[in-house]
């Protein structure tokens, strides 16, 4: 018996040691069994359940099947969602960039997985290194600059407010919005000088336009498209 205590001891940690040098699934990915799925021209719509859940994906359009199991992580979760593809409401949509086929490890992320390993891409969000222009463009009577929002973006968050801008880059119908970039030629002392808008509206680059809308912090959409400042569902003030 005082033999086969350390040889015992001895197995289990060879094991203990083995075990550690697995693959470790992420503790923060989900898996769910696909229910149904809608195309439209740039996503697909997944009814999923995870466990007793249901709910409803959208990832950049993705060819799949009833019954397909699948993993993913993060997202930006759009609550009640009207689709102007599929004319639909949706009490909530969770918008991913990627889904899987295969649990998510720890040491990978879906941005770094290839085709193979069946990674949906999401199309650009709109984001994009830009320039800083030589304007001078003055804000609405209440409205405030670029620099004064960046600067105060604390006591914005969440709130509706006017800014006005050149349209510096325009992409159409991403995630049933259109995501507009602009510029005031004013800059805070970190170098923030343009601002993100989302918006149903349509405009043309080169435009002078004052937005209205609701600023939310820290949003992250994945691939690298994050936004410490957005102006989201913005509306044109018209003169």
């Amino acid at each position: 018996m005082k033999i086969l205590i350390p040889v015992f001891a001895l197995f289990c940690f060879f094991a203990a040691c083995k075990s550690d040098t697995k693959t470790q699934t992420n503790p923060n990915h989900h898996k769910v069994e696909v229910l149904e799925f809608v195309h439209t021209p740039q996503y697909t719509y997944l009814r999923v359940k995870e466990e007793d859940k249901e709910r409803w994906l959208a990832v950049p359009r993705y060819d799949t099947k009833v019954g397909t199991t699948v993993y993913y992580m993060g997202g930006y979760d759009m609550g009640k969602f009207h689709s102007k593809e599929l004319n639909r409401d949706f009490d909530n949509v969770l918008f991913l960039d990627s889904v899987s086929l295969q649990p998510i490890d720890l040491q990978k992320t879906s941005s770094t997985t290839n085709n193979t390993d069946s990674v949906v891409q999401e199309k650009s969000t709109g984001k994009a290194k830009l320039d800083k222009i030589d304007v001078n463009i003055q804000p609405d009577k209440d409205g405030v600059t670029i620099a004064q929002l960046f600067e105060k973006r604390d006591s914005y968050n969440g709130k509706i407010i006017k800014v006005k801008g050149v349209v510096l880059k325009y992409n159409e119908a991403i995630m049933d919005r259109n995501w507009i970039h602009i510029q005031d030629g004013t800059q805070d002392a970190k170098g923030n000088f343009d601002l993100t808008v989302t918006t149903s509206e349509v405009v043309k680059e080169g435009d002078v336009i004052s937005f209205e809308g609701k600023i939310v912090l820290n949003q992250d959409f994945g691939y690298g498209y994050s936004y410490d400042v957005l102006m989201e569902n913005a509306k044109i003030i018209k003169k």
